[in-house]
């Protein structure tokens, strides 16, 4: 499983490019068919992923060396227990990482409950705060991603903080 842990967190940091704050404009992302809302601390990129069992929307930002993403997946088969689900989409995350979790715990978001976890990568020296939520057939995974000297606690908490789930 670590030998795919390299190349996803060279794709996530590859995507991190340092902009002057004074260029940064915050860009709010709305998803009438995902149902959610959220604010970029900065421009936005999307893109999108047809699968038999589902559809992804990728939606990602690079701000001040942080990367930060919302995948939405639609999943075209029912899920029953959210909860677990999320755990399971959790799990899966941290075995292709391979990276030590500091911390792991409920993230409550309205009357619904997903999972949370912040993940060192020693050899990278990066870190990685993941959230992972499902409402219906709808996942949510909101992830802020850095080296570890540079991570913005703060942005990333305010980001965390600006996701919705609408109607």
């Amino acid at each position: 499983m670590k030998r795919f842990a390299f190349p996803i967190l060279s794709i996530l940091l590859i995507c991190i490019v340092a902009v002057n704050p004074a260029d940064a404009i915050s860009q709010t992302y709305k998803s009438s068919e995902g149902k959610f809302k959220v604010k970029f601390p900065g421009a936005i990129d999307i893109k999108e992923e047809e699968k038999e069992k589902s559809t992804t929307k990728k939606i990602s930002c690079n701000e001040n060396n942080n990367a930060y993403f919302v995948n939405w997946t639609e999943h075209k088969i029912t899920m029953k227990d959210q909860k677990k689900m999320a755990e399971v989409s959790l799990d899966s995350f941290l075995k292709s990482l391979g990276g030590s979790v500091s911390n792991k715990e409920d993230w409550n978001l309205k009357k619904y409950v997903g999972r949370k976890a912040k993940i060192s990568l020693e050899e990278e020296k990066a870190v990685v705060h993941y959230r992972v939520i499902l409402v219906g057939q709808n996942q949510y995974q909101v992830i802020v991603t850095a080296k570890k000297k540079d991570f913005d606690a703060k942005a990333a908490e305010k980001f965390f903080k600006s996701f919705k789930v609408t109607k």
